[in-house]
């Protein structure tokens, strides 16, 4: 393919330099959670996902390969901590994405994702709102009994297959960041 280059739509570098920093300081107001939920609920149907969902944190899931033991806990605590993650997010993230992890018994398994700063917005390739759906097969358990959960989590730690996606936020953390608000 040839292209013809037309001298009159050159830019100089410095031209270039302010068109790159205007569009990396450029920020999209990311609306807020209550409005966002029904949208994702809308896309997970649509990629053959349930539309009920499960909010989990780190503390709620461990992994071995293809295989997800969750925590049978409060899902009312976790998607009011979620929320509360993403609105805080939404005034200090460079990005946010609503991110499916599996399915379990009917139900999607998602997290919510904030980026802490511009780099890790980079690395992570995410300015603004996404939605992601993990595709890839697995298996996943639910366990009703916390003491079993941990015995677990311990095992698969012990077998060195423990796996934790760092980008799932810590409850710890998210209830610590609430406490700090709320003072």
């Amino acid at each position: 393919m040839n292209l013809i280059r037309q001298p009159h739509l050159w830019k100089s570098e410095k031209q270039e330099e302010t068109v790159l920093r205007e569009s990396i300081q450029m920020r999209y107001e990311i609306p807020p959670f209550d409005d966002v939920l029904p949208l994702f609920r809308e896309f997970l149907v649509k990629q053959g996902k349930s539309s009920q969902i499960v909010w989990v944190f780190r503390e709620d899931i461990t992994k071995s390969r293809n295989e997800y033991w969750i925590l049978d806990g409060e899902n009312a605590t976790n998607f009011e901590l979620a929320r509360h993650y993403y609105d805080h997010a939404r005034t200090t993230a460079e990005g946010i994405s609503l991110e499916h992890i599996c399915d379990l018994e009917n139900r999607a398994v998602c997290y919510v994702f904030a980026t802490r700063d511009a780099l890790e917005a980079s690395y992570a390739m995410l300015s603004g709102l996404h939605f992601k759906i993990n595709q890839s097969p697995c298996e996943t358990h639910l366990v009703k009994s916390t003491l079993l959960f941990q015995l677990r989590r311990a095992f698969n730690r012990v077998r060195g297959k423990q796996y934790f996606r760092e980008s799932i936020p810590r409850q710890a953390n998210v209830l610590r960041l609430k406490s700090r608000i709320h003072e």
